[in-house]
């Protein structure tokens, strides 16, 4: 039996809006929060929001919720709860239209596919500071509008390299402070628009031509305090609009690389493959 714990023992059946508050339903349990319209860094766009009160406990796998359609909130807000250990399924058939899905700081253990599937509309997903260790493949597939995906300070030890294959869009990906220990080097080849990556704060030991090799967009990497003893000299050659590559932290390399817009881009990538042939050559 799903369970969600409010403070209060009310039971409502409708979706009911009074000023600026938005009162939800969760398989029938009420849950408030509080409806604005709001200003979201870094999409640019400000879309109405349901913000999720700290009084919420989600502590089984497969809540729905349940409340009239509503077409215009395009952003859902859970923050800094620790009661929330999973997040509600098909989302869709409730909030259709969403841009913004947040997570912050709460205690999710998981994610799967239908937390997210046909939210066509999603641009930023942010699951932030929670207890995630793993991500399914299909997780995200549905979501081919994704610009922005942050993924950081979780527990996760694997991404399946599947796991970006419909991100055709995405700009901004965020998967630091996490157990990752190995990335597959096909796990980013779709990610054509792909300007920022961070995997920083992970036990990343080497990373090879294939890692980055579609990603000709890439502007800023961010691989500080990994394990990294084995780098291609050649792996960056392409990038021609890296500015910064942050490796400070490392085995074999502890440097932040990082030039003036105004720099040759033939000089920035031999400075940085000479410093990576030297010190990190297989």
């Amino acid at each position: 039996m799903l369970s969600i714990k409010m403070q209060r023992s009310s039971i409502f059946f409708v979706l009911i809006l009074i000023t600026s508050s938005l009162r939800m339903i969760f398989c029938g349990t009420k849950i408030d929060g509080d409806f604005d319209d709001t200003y979201w860094y870094p999409l640019d766009i400000k879309v109405w929001t349901w913000w999720i009160n700290g009084n919420v406990e989600i502590s089984s796998k497969n809540v729905e919720i349940s409340a009239k359609q509503s077409e215009f909130i395009k952003a859902i807000n859970f923050r800094n709860n620790k009661k929330i250990e999973f997040l509600p399924i098909k989302v869709y058939k409730k909030l259709p239209n969403l841009n913004v899905f947040q997570a912050f700081n709460c205690a999710v253990q998981e994610v799967k596919y239908e937390n997210f599937q046909n939210l066509a509309e999603l641009q930023l997903v942010s699951l932030a500071s929670n207890e995630i260790s793993n991500i399914p493949k299909d997780t995200f597939k549905d979501l081919s509008n994704l610009k922005h995906l942050e993924l950081r300070m979780n527990n996760i030890q694997t991404i399946h390299e599947l796991s970006f294959q419909n991100h055709i869009n995405l700009k901004f990906l965020n998967i630091g402070s996490n157990e990752i220990s190995y990335i597959s080097p096909t796990t980013f080849e779709n990610l054509k628009e792909l300007r920022n990556i961070s995997m920083s704060d992970n036990t990343l030991q080497s990373l090879g031509d294939e890692h980055f090799k579609n990603n000709k967009k890439l502007e800023r990497i961010w691989l500080q305090n990994n394990k990294i003893h084995i780098l291609s000299p050649t792996m960056f050659d392409h990038l021609k609009n890296l500015v910064v590559a942050n490796f400070t932290g490392n085995s074999c390399i502890d440097r932040l690389f990082e030039v003036n817009e105004d720099e040759f881009c033939a000089l920035k990538v031999l400075g940085l493959k000479e410093i990576i042939k030297k010190n990190c050559e297989s």
